[in-house]
């Protein structure tokens, strides 16, 4: 049923992709691993605080903007954008091609292109808008 898939899908993601971004966040903040045990502690609890904050927020988000959840899963699947910020706030270049940015989102929108594009899909229901 839903809350099963659910479940499993909320796990893989707090082992695998979870695993991943604090692998990211080690490599870019290498200065904090040379600091006390207490600082590092205090540094992952507070990316924890910002991640699990932005999860609940957006949410919240999505149940106060019911109407609106076809534009908000769209601006969800810009996985790029906070590679591009990075970019621009540390001056790198090229880091990102064009034809990346253009296959990403096509192929991150795929899902919703079936979604709301196949009349008669495994979706259907109340629980997706039309």
């Amino acid at each position: 049923n839903f809350a099963f898939v659910s479940m499993l899908k909320f796990s893989l993601f707090a082992l695998v992709e979870i695993r991943y971004l604090l692998l990211i966040w080690r490599q870019r903040h290498l200065h904090v691993y040379s600091e006390d045990g207490d600082v590092i502690r205090q540094e992952l609890s507070r990316i924890y605080a910002q991640f699990y904050g932005a999860l609940i927020g957006g949410l919240v988000l999505i149940f106060l903007a019911l109407d609106y959840l076809h534009i908000i899963a769209l601006a969800m699947q810009a996985y790029w954008v906070p590679q591009i910020v990075h970019d621009v706030r540390h001056g790198s270049k090229n880091s990102l091609q064009l034809s990346f940015i253009v296959n990403v989102t096509l192929s991150r929108s795929m899902q919703f292109l079936y979604l709301w594009g196949c009349p008669q899909s495994i979706f259907n229901g109340d629980l997706y808008p039309q």
